[in-house]
């Protein structure tokens, strides 16, 4: 591709940043860009310092990393910096190199004086250099005699690059490298500040990994929040790009899947609900509900964890029965308590460690916060639905469920508590197996809605032949005891009555409950296929609750609910044979 001429008025720049955001709200970069996707294989690069002028227009592949658009050089680029004396400059960029690269480098020229960067592969970089001019051999020092060449001999992505034509301070810099930080999620090895603040006893400190607290958490670091002098407007923060493995990429680079919301390309399925398309190959991405931001400038909410293993291991068995929960533990450090309800999805890595095909039909999956740092359990909240796609053919259930979503999930901050502490757990499903012995077989799924925590059940009619032994057995799974028990008689006018409950639950394993159907089938095949009828794992522990006696010819609401609040609840009604006609007397 030939040489690019840019043209920079520093005059102009400057009058323009009076008004508009700039990186860590720093004054004075030369050149800006940013990669903008204008269609499925077509990406510019803009320069933001110059009224967002378009500088190179190409026909390419583009990735997408943490929400942001970025394009794929290829070959060799180069750019004129015209009209610009760079006798010392500060660079900073964002790269992605590709897999097993040969072309990483980057430079600034003038004069036959390079200085430049090298990148390893397989790794997103956060760069920052300062350049300083100085002679070579029999070379002058840069001048006004030559223009620049930016050079670009890198074959990966670059979302973003900045460069000023001066040392930047201490300060400065880091304000700088604490912009990119947050809007590409990038894990920092030195403190991240705010834009705000000229002098060292003015700025505001987001996130310091040197501190204990901190530094135990300081990976997969993401941010959500605003710092408009930046021009960070960040509602939403994924945890990917350290997630690298290509056991579960489509090819190496479909964590940064090229878009934001696209969905994973499995031929005639479609989203639902149709507004969760985020990539699926993101790990954990934590936003702001509805995308809204807060209220309040320069507010962010920091995200880290501990590295833990994300396998799942039994946890406070004596409280919680039949809990799981992974090793890796989340910080949430809400310095300014933003109240906004968050969104969160376990997708990508994370999810397929924890889930399993048809793992919706015996799991439920909850968020557990802490009492402060330590390991007791404060709360269990269950997860909103299950994101997945669907078969386009109306005739078949096939589907595959890719993310796990919590929806408003809180951060308030008590007293001047501002850390909170959070993992991923499992619990055994809540569900009916039996009512007197006919096995309840799992209800069909609507195929245009998100499977949720709720299980909708059917009425059910019951025949007894006796009016003095009405009762209803029910077998159910374990769930999380214990358990809360509602017998309710629908009587006129809609109201109900309580019926007084003296039985007792059952734990038994005594025998197993086949859990056979033909109406659904959950795959992970890229092709999937109809396979028939489906043979479910039997469950082998259950619980059995018995009824009081109950009326003939009334109807009933039974609700069971256990600790952490899965719900079962049908309608029953109960009836007595009808009497025989007798016969007319000729």
């Amino acid at each position: 591709m030939k040489a690019k001429e840019i043209y920079i008025f520093t005059l102009l720049c400057a009058f323009q940043f009076s008004a508009i955001s700039q990186p860590g709200g720093v004054n004075g970069p030369i050149a800006w860009y940013t990669s903008r996707k204008i269609s499925e294989n077509t990406y510019q690069w803009i320069e933001r310092c110059d009224a967002e002028a378009i500088k190179n227009t190409w026909q390419t592949n583009g990735r997408n990393i943490n929400f942001n658009d970025a394009a794929l050089f290829e070959t060799n680029e180069e750019f004129n910096l015209s009209n610009i004396n760079l006798s010392e400059a500060t660079v900073f960029g964002v790269f992605y190199p590709n897999i097993n690269t040969v072309k990483n480098s980057f430079a600034i020229t003038q004069n036959r004086i390079t200085v430049g960067l090298q990148n390893p592969a397989n790794k997103m970089i956060h760069s920052w250099h300062y350049i300083n001019a100085a002679p070579l051999d029999n070379y002058s020092v840069w001048g006004s005699t030559s223009d620049p060449e930016l050079k670009v001999n890198f074959q990966g992505y670059i979302p973003e690059l900045a460069i000023y034509k001066r040392k930047l301070t201490r300060l400065e810099a880091w304000k700088v490298k604490s912009y990119f930080d947050i809007k590409y999620a990038l894990t920092p090895d030195t403190i991240i500040i705010s834009s705000y603040g000229k002098k060292y006893n003015e700025i505001k400190i987001l996130w310091n990994p040197d501190l204990p607290v901190f530094k135990n958490f300081n990976n997969r670091l993401i941010a959500i929040g605003r710092d408009d002098q930046s021009g960070l407007k960040q509602p939403k923060s994924t945890t990917t790009y350290e997630e690298y493995d290509k056991k579960y990429e489509e090819n190496e680079y479909s964590a940064y899947h090229n878009d934001a919301d696209g969905a994973r390309d499995l031929t005639g399925l479609h989203f639902v609900p149709d507004k969760d398309g985020t990539s699926i190959q993101r790990s954990l991405t934590v936003g702001f509900e509805n995308d809204k931001l807060p209220s309040d400038d320069n507010t962010f909410l920091f995200i880290g964890d501990n590295a833990g293993e994300i396998a799942p291991a039994k946890i406070d068995q004596v409280n919680y029965k039949g809990l799981e929960a992974i090793g890796r533990k989340w910080l949430v450090y809400n310095k300014d308590n933003i109240k906004l309800p968050t969104k969160i999805s376990v997708s990508g890595k994370l999810h397929d460690e924890i889930y399993d095909p048809y793992d919706y039909l015996k799991k439920r999956y909850v968020l557990l916060k802490f009492k402060g740092a330590t390991d007791q359990i404060e709360s269990l909240t269950l997860f909103s639905y299950f994101g997945r796609q669907v078969s386009k053919d109306k005739m078949k259930y096939q589907f595959y469920n890719n993310k796990i979503i919590w929806n408003d999930i809180y951060w308030d901050n008590a007293a001047d508590d501002t850390m909170h502490y959070f993992t991923f757990g499992i619990v055994p499903i809540l569900k009916l197996l039996s009512l007197n012995n006919t096995t309840i077989r799992f209800p069909l799924i609507d195929r245009d809605k998100p499977i949720t925590c709720k299980i909708n059940y059917k009425a059910y009619d019951f025949t007894y032949q006796n009016p003095n032994d009405i009762k209803i057995d029910i077998e159910f799974t374990p769930g999380i005891p214990p358990y809360q028990i509602l017998v309710e008689k629908i009587v006129p006018a809609g109201k109900t009555t309580i019926v007084n409950l003296s039985s007792k639950i059952e734990d038994k394993n005594d025998k197993s409950f086949d859990n056979t159907t033909s109406d659904i089938d959950e795959t992970k095949d890229d092709d999937p296929k109809d396979n028939g009828t489906i043979k479910f794992p039997k469950d082998d522990r259950y619980c059995q609750y018995t009824t009081p006696n109950l009326e003939a010819n009334q109807t009933y609401v039974i609700t069971i609910t256990d600790k952490v609040g899965q719900e079962i609840k049908f309608t029953a009604n109960t009836k007595l044979p009808a009497a025989p006609r007798k016969k007319r007397t000729p």
